[in-house]
């Protein structure tokens, strides 16, 4: 009888490491990094404390993507980000800058390869201001 199962309980485990692996199943997200230029505009903030906000603004994204792991390298007023990306294009990452009375969160959804649209939510002491962004690829010639 042990050597019966032994077996089956082996083919089990080889057919279970061949066909598992959590991110061979997901299409390659890499399409979606890169540089971006991006437009930020003030949406609105709840609080007393909230600086006033700069509208439109401009800044540079740089987008590093291993498997679903996200890194955003904003160039200026961010710094860097880290989070998850999903195989639909939707995104989150997260950072607090070294600060623990601020808390950034950068969401939103690739349209396509070449352009995002999201949303950063700021989380400081009296103030939670939102600001909306659009991305477009950045084509290097």
């Amino acid at each position: 009888m042990k050597k019966t199962i032994i077996p089956v309980l082996g083919i089990g485990l080889l057919l279970g490491a061949a066909c598992g692996g959590g991110d061979d199943g997901n299409g390659d997200l890499t399409i979606y990094a890169g540089s971006f230029a991006v437009i930020e505009t003030f949406q609105e903030q709840n609080g007393s404390s909230c600086p006033t906000p700069t509208q439109p603004y401009e800044n540079e994204l740089t987008l590093e993507i291993d498997k679903n792991d996200i890194e955003a390298d904003f160039d200026t007023r961010w710094g860097v980000l880290y989070g998850q990306i999903n195989e639909d294009g939707s995104f989150l990452a997260a950072d607090n800058q070294g600060n623990p009375d601020l808390e950034l969160q950068f969401t939103g959804e690739f349209v396509d390869e070449n352009g995002f649209g999201a949303n950063m939510r700021e989380n400081m002491p009296g103030c939670v201001r939102w600001t909306s962004m659009t991305g477009d690829r950045i084509i290097q010639e």
